[in-house]
C-alpha cells in the first residue's frame, strides 16, 4: 500500500502529462487479477504456515520421541538389573516405548526395530521359576496393583505393533534385491513374543490367567485383537516373504505356521468356562487363575464365533498361498499336516455355494459382507483347493463314518464349483515367467519371483491331479460303498462336478476309472450277493445307480411321462426347480456312464438283456445278468427323447435362454447362463450329453430294432405339414443370408475371414465340433438375439465355416432347425426326406439349376467300355460344377455316338454305372466287409496324391447322385456313413452286424472283459499292419512300445486300437471322399439322417419291388387297363423275381432300385405306351421319361420271352 504526504491511503490513478489515464482499458479485468493475486498471495502465506506447523510439529514429535526412546532405555536398563523387584519401571519404560513408536501411518526406522527387538527379548527372558518377565505383572503379589493392571492394555499395544514390524519387514524383503535369505533377528523375537502371549504353548501361563469374571484368558483376548488385527494376512505376507529356495534358510516359518493354527484350536466349542478350567489346570508357572480386571461391563467370549471367524482367516490367507507345501520346510510341513483344521475347513468351504449354481440366486442388489467378498477371492484361485489336498487328501483312509465322507465330498465339490476349467488343464512351460529388463537393484528378486510362477503353477496343478488320482478316487468309492445310504448323493455331485470341471481327457480317465476298475466291479458283485455276473465290465455299476437312486426319483418319472405338447412343457420347471437339485447329479452321472459304455458294448452285449437269443450273425447271445433290461433301455431312451425335444423345441423360452453363455470369466455372464439345478454343468451340455446318449441309443435301434416302430418319434407334437413348410422358409432365408453375404465385397469378408481362420473345421466333422463347443467354458455373447440377427453373425464369420453352419448353431437359430439337425429320428423318415429334396431344389434354383427344359448342358462323351475312365478324364476337371446340368453322349465300340438324346435317363444309366465300375473292390480304392460293404482302402498306396483325386471325384459323384435323387448300387460300411456325418467311429461301429474285423471285434470284447492280469498278455500300446507280404508296427501312441496294456489302461487301449483301424488308416481318403461330397450336398442336410437312413438314401432298400405301387402308379398311353397285353405283362412282371424286377426298373428308369417313398415318387410317373401291332418286335424303354413302349401281343408268353430277352440285352439306343 502506498502513503502519501497529504494523508490519503487511497491509491491515486497516475496521470501523464498528455492528460490520459494509464489505467487499462478493461477495468473489470484489471480487477479480477488483482483478486486472483490477493488470493494466491494468502494461500502462499497459508501453505507457509502449514509448512512451519507442520516442521515443527515432526521436530517437536522427534524430540519427543527421542525422550521417550531415552526414557524407555534408561527404564529398561534397570529391570534389566534386577528383573523381578523392577515392576513399575518395566510398566513406564514399556508405555515410554511403545509411545515412541507413533502411529501405524509412521514409517519405522531402524532405531525403532532395535528398541522394540532390546524390550523383546528383556520380556521374554525367565525370572525366577522359569517365569517370563512379561507374565511378571500377573503374579499374586501385584493383584491390587494399580501399575500392573495397565499391564494387559500395554500387552494389547505391544502386539499390535508386533504384527505393524512383521508387515514391515515382509514388505522390505519382498522389494530389495538383497535381503537375506533368512529371516532377522527381529523377525523370529517377534514371533516367539506372539508365540508366547498367546499360548502356542499349551503349557504358557497366559492360557492360566484370567483377565475377567467371565473367565477370559489373556491368551484369548490377545488372540480375539489379533484376528481383529488380520493376523493371518501378516504370517500370509511373512511367508511369500521368502522365495522357494529360501525355505531351509527361513527358520520363523514353522513357528508363523504354529501361530496361524493357535487361534482354530485355542477356541474350543464348550463354555468359555470349562475351557478356562481347562487351561488353569494345565499352567505350569502359576499356581491359581488371576483376575486381573473386574469390569461389569465386559462380555463374555463367545468361543464358536471366534473359532469360526479363526477358520474363515486361516482358510482366506493360509491356505491360499501358493504351492503352501514347496514354501515351508519338513517341520513345519508335518505339524501343519498334523495340526491342519480338517474337519472345521471342510465345513466352511461346504458352506460357500458358488453363486453361479445357488439354488436362489443373491439378489444383485443384496449387500455382500466383506468376509464374503474375502472367501469369494479366496475360493476362485486354486490354491486353497490345491493345499487342501496336499495336507489332507491323506486323511480320507482314515475317515470312519458316512457323516464325514459326505462333508468331505461336499467341501470338494463346493471347491470345484467356484473354479474355472482353465485351473483345471496343465500349465504351460511359460506359464507366468516375466522378462527382466535388468534395470535397478530389484532385477534380482523380480526374476526371482517371476521363475517362481512356472513351479508354482506346476505344483498347484499337480496337487489338484491328486483329485482324480487312483489312491484318492478309489478310497472315495471304497468308503461310499461302505456308507451308500448317506454318501451316494453326494458321491454323485462330486463326480459329475469333476466331469465338469476338468478337460475331456481327464473326464475319459475319471469314467474309465469309475467303470472299469476291476475293485469296484468286484465290490458290485459282492454287494449284489452273488458271483461276479459274467458279462461286460462297468454295466453293473449302471444298473446299480439306474435301479437304486435314480428310477424311483420324482425327476425321474417326471421327465419319463412327459410324452404329450402339455407334459413336454413340465420339463422347463425340472430345468430350474431348486427343488430337483438332489435328484439331478444321479441321472447325469448314469447318463455320462452309459454313453462311455455304449461306446466299447458290441451290438451282442447291448442286445442279450433284450433278445437272450440274439447273436451277431447267428452267434449264441451273450449273457448279461449285470446289464439293463429292455424295459429299463426303453424307459432311459424315452426320458432322453423328452428332455432332447423339449430343450430344442423350447428353445429361447425361460429358462433355456443364454445357453451358449457359458463358463466366462465375466462374473455377471457366469450368473446369467442357466444351468442344471444345483450343479455346475450348463443346460447347454446337458443338452449336449442327452443329444449325444439318445444318438447312440437310436444308433443300436436302426441296427437291431428292439423298440416300437413309434418309440423314437414326437409327431403328436407336431402339425407335419407346417413343420415341413416352416423349415423349408428358413433354409430359404439362410441360403439367402448366404447369397447376400456371398455378394459383399471381398474386403469385408476378408477382415471376418482373418477373425474366423482360427475357428475353421472340417465341413464333415461338424458334429464332432459341436460337442467340443458346448463344454462350460463358451464365450458369453450377452441376450439371445433374434435369428436373422444371430444368423448375419454367423454369416459375418466367412471363410469355409460360414457355408457349414453347425448343428449347435442351427439349434440356436431355431427350434425346427435344431431337431432336425440334432434329433431328426423324431420325425418320420419319409417326412425327412422330401424335406431333403425340398432343400435341394432351394439350392438349385439359387445356383440358377434346371431353369427351364431348353438350358445348355454341358456335353460329356463316355465309352461305354471305359465309363470310369472317360467319367473321371471329364468330369473331375469340373470340381464343383458337375453339380450343373450334364448331357451324356454313350460312344460304342465303333467309335459311334449312339441314337439316343439324353432327356436325363442316359446321365441315370451313365450314373449307375460309372458307380458300378469305379467302386469295384478290384480296383483298388475300396475294400469290402464280409458284408459286401465298402469303406476306403486302408493300405497307404491308396493316400497318394493321384488316388486322392479318384476319392474326391466319387465323392462328388455320390453326391450328385444325392442331389438328382438317383439311387446308385453302392452300399457302404456303417462305420464309413458314420463318417460322412461327422461322427467318430468306436468299438461299438467295429462290434455292429457288418464288422470290419469279427477277429479283431472278438479279441478286444475278450480283453475288455478278462478277468486276469492283462498285463500276462504281453500287449503293448503298438498296432502291426501286413502290407504286400511286409509287417510294420506302428505305435498308437509316443513311446508306445514301452508302455504295456495293464487292467486300467486296457480301455484306452481298445479305444486307441480301434479308432486306429476305423478312423486313422484311413483319414486322408476319407477326408478327400468327403470334401468331394460336400461340394455337391451341404453337410448339414446330411445331418437329418443317421447311418442306416444316409444308406437307404444313396442306395435304397432291400425291400421287394411293390408291383401292386407300381401299378397303382402306371400311366397308359394307347392301352386301357382291361387291354389283354396289359394285363399280361402284369402277369410277366408278377412273376419275376427280384433279380428280374430290379433289371426290368432298370431297363425302363436306368436305375434297379424303386423310389425311396414309393413309385407315386417317380417323376414323370412310370408309362406303357403301345409300340404298334407288329408282334415281332422287342419291347423298348424311353428311360429320360421312364416309359416302356410294349407291342400288342397276342400272348402271355410272347410277352414274356420278348420282355425278357429286352431287359437282359443290356442293349444301347441302337437297339431301339
Amino acid at each position: 500500500m502506498s502513503f502519501h504526504f497529504t494523508g490519503a491511503g487511497r491509491t491515486r490513478a497516475p496521470v501523464t502529462l498528455g492528460g490520459t489515464s494509464t489505467l487499462s482499458a478493461d477495468p473489470a479485468g484489471s480487477a479480477r487479477a488483482q483478486r486472483l493475486e490477493r488470493e494466491q498471495q494468502r494461500r502462499k502465506q497459508l501453505a507457509s504456515v502449514r509448512i512451519q506447523s507442520q516442521t515443527r510439529r515432526i521436530l517437536q514429535s522427534r524430540q519427543v520421541r527421542s525422550q521417550w526412546q531415552q526414557q524407555a532405555h534408561q527404564l529398561l536398563q534397570h529391570v534389566e538389573t534386577d528383573p523381578s523387584a523392577s515392576l513399575p519401571q518395566l510398566v513406564s519404560g514399556t508405555r515410554a516405548l511403545l509411545l515412541s513408536l507413533g502411529p501405524d501411518s509412521r514409517t519405522l526406522e531402524q532405531s525403532d526395530a532395535d528398541n522394540f527387538a532390546s524390550w523383546l527379548r528383556l520380556v521374554s527372558s525367565p525370572i525366577s521359576e522359569g517365569k517370563q518377565l512379561v507374565f511378571l505383572p500377573f503374579d499374586p503379589a501385584y493383584k491390587n496393583n494399580n501399575i500392573a493392571s495397565s499391564w494387559p492394555f500395554l500387552l494389547r499395544l505391544a502386539c499390535k505393533h508386533a504384527l505393524r514390524f512383521l508387515t514391515t519387514a515382509a514388505a522390505s524383503r519382498a522389494e530389495h534385491a538383497y535381503s537375506p535369505a533368512s529371516p532377522s533377528t527381529l523377525d523370529m523375537d517377534l514371533l516367539a513374543f506372539l508365540s508366547l502371549v498367546t499360548g502356542v504353548n499349551s503349557n504358557s501361563p497366559s492360557n492360566a490367567i484370567s483377565l475377567d469374571k467371565h473367565g477370559e484368558t489373556l491368551a484369548s483376548s490377545l488372540l480375539c485383537l489379533l484376528l481383529d488385527l488380520d493376523l493371518h494376512r501378516t504370517l500370509r505376507a511373512h511367508i511369500l516373504s521368502f522365495t522357494l529356495q529360501q525355505k531351509t534358510t527361513a527358520t520363523s516359518l514353522s513357528t508363523a505356521i504354529s501361530l496361524s493354527l493357535v487361534p482354530i484350536h485355542s477356541f474350543k466349542a464348550p463354555s468359555a468356562l470349562s475351557a478356562t478350567q481347562a487351561r488353569t489346570s494345565q499352567g505350569a508357572s502359576l499356581q491359581t487363575a488371576i483376575q486381573v480386571e473386574d469390569d461389569a461391563t465386559s462380555h463374555p467370549v463367545d468361543p464358536s464365533a471366534f473359532r469360526k471367524k479363526a477358520v474363515h482367516a486361516f482358510a482366506v490367507d493360509i491356505m491360499t498361498i501358493p504351492a503352501l507345501r514347496k514354501r515351508l520346510p519338513l517341520k513345519a510341513v508335518t505339524d501343519l499336516a498334523a495340526h491342519l483344521p480338517f474337519t472345521e475347513l471342510l465345513d466352511w468351504i461346504a458352506s460357500q455355494k458358488p453363486e453361479k449354481i445357488q439354488a436362489s440366486p443373491m439378489h444383485p442388489a443384496a449387500i455382500v459382507s466383506s468376509k464374503q467378498e474375502e472367501a469369494t477371492r479366496a475360493l476362485r484361485r486354486p490354491y486353497l483347493l490345491s493345499n487342501l489336498l496336499a495336507f489332507g487328501s491323506q486323511r480320507v483312509n482314515l475317515i470312519k463314518d458316512g457323516a464325514s465322507l459326505t462333508r468331505y465330498l461336499q467341501a470338494l465339490t463346493n471347491a470345484q464349483d467356484w473354479l474355472p476349467g482353465t485351473d483345471f488343464e496343465p500349465p504351460s512351460s511359460s506359464s507366468g515367467a516375466q522378462p527382466t529388463n535388468g534395470i535397478g537393484s530389484r532385477t534380482s528378486r523380480a526374476a526371482a519371483r517371476s521363475n517362481e510362477a512356472p513351479a508354482e503353477a506346476l505344483e498347484t496343478y499337480e496337487r489338484l491331479r491328486v483329485l482324480i488320482s487312483d489312491d484318492h478316487f478309489n478310497s472315495i468309492l471304497a468308503l461310499s460303498r461302505k456308507f451308500p445310504t448317506s454318501t451316494r448323493g453326494p458321491l454323485f455331485a462330486f463326480i459329475c462336478s469333476t466331469l465338469s470341471a476338468w478337460p475331456a481327457e481327464k473326464q475319459d480317465y475319471i469314467l474309465n476309472r469309475l467303470l472299469y476298475s476291476a475293485a469296484d466291479a468286484q465290490a458290485v458283485a459282492q454287494s449284489s450277493k452273488q458271483a461276479r455276473p459274467v458279462g461286460p465290465t462297468g454295466t453293473g455299476l449302471i444298473r446299480e445307480f439306474w435301479r437304486g437312486y435314480v428310477r424311483g426319483s420324482s425327476l425321474a418319472r417326471n421327465l419319463a411321462s412327459a410324452h404329450d405338447n402339455t407334459r413336454a412343457r413340465e420339463i422347463l420347471s425340472s430345468l430350474s426347480d431348486p427343488s430337483t437339485s438332489k435328484d439331478w447329479p444321479a441321472l447325469v452321472l448314469v447318463l455320462e456312464m452309459l454313453s462311455k459304455v455304449l461306446l466299447t458294448l458290441g451290438d451282442d452285449e447291448f442286445l442279450s438283456s433284450v433278445d437272450e437269443g440274439f447273436g451277431i450273425n447267428g452267434g449264441g447271445g451273450r449273457s448279461n445278468a449285470g446289464w439293463l433290461s429292455r424295459d429299463e433301455i426303453l424307459s432311459i431312451s424315452g426320458l432322453l427323447r423328452n428332455v432332447a425335444f423339449a430343450m430344442y423345441w423350447y428353445e429361447g423360452k425361460a429358462p433355456l435362454v443364454d445357453l451358449d453363455g457359458g463358463d466366462a470369466a465375466d462374473g455377471k455372464a457366469q450368473s446369467r447362463t442357466p444351468r442344471v439345478p444345483g450343479m455346475r454343468m450348463t443346460l447347454l451340455s446337458l443338452r449336449s450329453l442327452v443329444t449325444t446318449l439318445l444318438k447312440q441309443m437310436h444308433s443300436r435301434d436302426s441296427r437291431h430294432r428292439f423298440a416300437p416302430a413309434d418309440h423314437w418319434l414326437m409327431v403328436s407334437h407336431l402339425d407335419l405339414n407346417d413343420f415341413m413348410r416352416i423349415v423349408v422358409l428358413e433354409e430359404e432365408q439362410l441360403s439367402s443370408e448366404q447369397q447376400q453375404q456371398d455378394e459383399l465385397p471381398a474386403v469385408s469378408v476378408g477382415v471376418a475371414t482373418q477373425n474366423s481362420a482360427a475357428n475353421s473345421v472340417d465341413p464333415m466333422d461338424e458334429d464332432a465340433s459341436d460337442d467340443e463347443g458346448a463344454s462350460d467354458d463358451d464365450e458369453d455373447v450377452g441376450q439371445a438375439p433374434q435369428p436373422l440377427a444371430r444368423l448375419q453373425q454367423l454369416r459375418a464369420q466367412g471363410g469355409a465355416r460360414s457355408r457349414h453352419l453347425t448343428a449347435l448353431n442351427l439349434a440356436f437359430l431355431s427350434p425346427r432347425l435344431g431337431i432336425l439337425n440334432n434329433v431328426p429320428f423324431m420325425i418320420p423318415f419319409d417326412v425327412r426326406v422330401q424335406i431333403f429334396r425340398q432343400f435341394v431344389n432351394i439350392d438349385a434354383v439359387k445356383n440358377g439349376i434346371y431353369m427351364d427344359r431348353y438350358q445348355r448342358r454341358r456335353a460329356v462323351k463316355i465309352r461305354r467300355e471305359h465309363v470310369a475312365q472317360d467319367g473321371f478324364a471329364s468330369l473331375a476337371p469340373l470340381g464343383a460344377d458337375i453339380k450343373k446340368p450334364l448331357e451324356i453322349i454313350f460312344v460304342d465300340q465303333f467309335g459311334q455316338p449312339e441314337a439316343g438324346i439324353d432327356g436325363g435317363g442316359l446321365f441315370k444309366e451313365f450314373l449307375t454305372s460309372l458307380v458300378r465300375e469305379a467302386f469295384d473292390t478290384n480296383r483298388g480304392l475300396w475294400k469290402a466287409t464280409d458284408a459286401q460293404e465298402l469303406y476306403p482302402n486302408p493300405h497307404t498306396y491308396a493316400t497318394s496324391g493321384d488316388q486322392l483325386e479318384w476319392y474326391e471325384f466319387l465323392g462328388r459323384v455320390i453326391g450328385k447322385a444325392l442331389y438328382e435323387g438317383i439311387l446308385v448300387d453302392a452300399k457302404f460300411a456303417g462305420f464309413f456313413l458314420s463318417k460322412m456325418l461327422g461322427k467318430q467311429s468306436y468299438l461299438d461301429d467295429l462290434g455292429s452286424i457288418d464288422t470290419l474285423d469279427k477277429e479283431l471285434y472278438k479279441g478286444l470284447i475278450s480283453l475288455k472283459n478278462y478277468q486276469g492280469n492283462v498285463e500276462d498278455l504281453s500287449l503293448n500300446f503298438t498296432v502291426t499292419d501286413e502290407e504286400f507280404g511286409v509287417s510294420m508296427t506302428r505305435e498308437l501312441v509316443p513311446g508306445g512300445a514301452n508302455i504295456p496294456v495293464t487292467n486300467l489302461n486296457r480301455m484306452e487301449y481298445i479305444f486307441r486300437i480301434s479308432h486306429y483301424r476305423l478312423s486313422t488308416q484311413i483319414q486322408h481318403q476319407c477326408n478327400a471322399f468327403f470334401n468331394g461330397l460336400a461340394d455337391i450336398i451341404n453337410p448339414r442336410w446330411l445331418r437329418n439322417f443317421n447311418r442306416e437312413e444316409l444308406s437307404i438314401l444313396i442306395s435304397g432298400t432291400d425291400d421287394p419291388v411293390d408291383i401292386a405301387d407300381l401299378r397303382q402308379n402306371t400311366v397308359l398311353g394307347g392301352y386301357h387297363e382291361a387291354d389283354l397285353t396289359v394285363q399280361h405283362f402284369w402277369k410277366v412282371l408278377e412273376d419275376f423275381d427280384q433279380p428280374m424286377r430290379k433289371a426290368f426298373l432298370k431297363f425302363v428308369t436306368s436305375s434297379p432300385n424303386p423310389p425311396l417313398l414309393g413309385f407315386s415318387q417317380l417323376n414323370p410317373r412310370f408309362g406303357i405306351r403301345k409300340a404298334g401291332d407288329d408282334k415281332s418286335r422287342l419291347p423298348t424303354a424311353s428311360t429320360c421319361v421312364n416309359m416302356l413302349k410294349l407291342p400288342d401281343y397276342a400272348d402271355e408268353q410272347t410277352c414274356r420271352e420278348k420282355l425278357r430277352y429286352a431287359i437282359q440285352s443290356e442293349a444301347g439306343f441302337d437297339l431301339s
